[in-house]
């Protein structure tokens, strides 16, 4: 970004290594717009069980190329090199960001839901989740990149219908830049990392490595339908504020992430060793204590 400005559709998090993010088909908030980060591969160089130096691409060694384009830590080999395809990077997000009590996350989760579809076509430029904590609030941020002002009144309006049909919240909107996204979203507003660009690629800073808790258990399950059953948000709005509200020792965080669209499902099966790409959206969390 800051040489070239391009960028490739990954996370926000600078504990997550590019081998990890590429190899395992990682998401992030450009990933309705350019897809899944395995798909951006176009090579990879590596070195094999006999210690030798190896390329794959579409033409040599081929089988490679389909197993890095997803197998995660099943790739069979140790990667040294990608090749992949950027993309423009944004210059200015428009955001809107809506916060709701813990009574309202199943309403929030289901209406989010029913209107995803609509949200995850390319052509709105928009990156939406819902986040939450322990600690007793449901948070709904939204994103609209280097969106016009036609677009930017799809998406306002699109967030506030969300928020009006759940009812019970507050939003507000605001634009900043994309490196004071990535920064806010690696814990700048936190102090746990430096306010300059340069210090995302530092996994010694960041929530991984400075965040207030000295543990932590990560996770996930993707969700492959948006008929989401009332068991499940049942069951998690009751871990998320029940079992685990405060004053609990650990800390939970839940992110429910977008992972539909015609830039992950357009892209054939057969291309890659991915095996998630009929998935609607991902339940993230991760536990945290002292």
């Amino acid at each position: 970004k800051t040489e070239h400005d391009l960028v490739v559709p990954g996370g926000a998090e600078s504990g997550v290594g590019a081998a990890g993010l590429f190899l395992g088909c990682g998401r992030g908030m450009l990933t309705q717009l350019h897809g899944l980060a395995c798909d951006t591969i176009r090579g990879v160089r590596y070195v094999d069980a006999r210690g030798e130096v190896q390329y794959a691409d579409a033409d040599t060694n081929p089988d490679m190329l389909w197993m890095a384009r997803g197998g995660g830590g099943e790739f069979p080999g140790i990667v040294t090199e990608f090749i992949v395809q950027a993309f423009p990077a944004p210059h200015m997000l428009h955001a809107r960001d809506c916060t709701f009590p813990p009574e309202k996350a199943k309403a929030l989760i289901k209406t989010w839901v029913s209107h995803l579809p609509e949200m995850s076509d390319p052509v709105h430029q928009m990156f939406t989740h819902i986040t939450m904590w322990n600690s007793m609030y449901v948070n709904f941020p939204s994103l609209c990149f280097d969106c016009s002002p036609e677009q930017v009144e799809w998406f306002e309006a699109k967030v506030n219908e969300i928020a009006e049909e759940v009812g019970g919240g507050s939003c507000h909107s605001f634009a900043h830049g994309w490196f004071d996204q990535l920064l806010f979203e690696a814990g700048r507003d936190r102090g746990v990392i430096e306010n300059r660009a340069e210090a995302l690629m530092d996994r010694n800073q960041g929530y991984g490595a400075n965040g207030p808790a000295r543990a932590s258990k990560n996770g996930g399950y993707l969700v492959d339908s948006y008929n989401v059953s009332d068991e499940l948000l049942d069951t998690l709005t009751s871990w998320t504020f029940g079992h685990m509200g405060k004053p609990h020792p650990w800390s939970l965080l839940v992110l429910i992430y977008n992972m539909g669209g015609p830039k992950i499902t357009d892209v054939p099966a057969s291309s890659a060793a991915y095996g998630g790409r009929g998935a609607k959206f991902v339940v993230h969390f991760k536990h945290q204590w002292n």
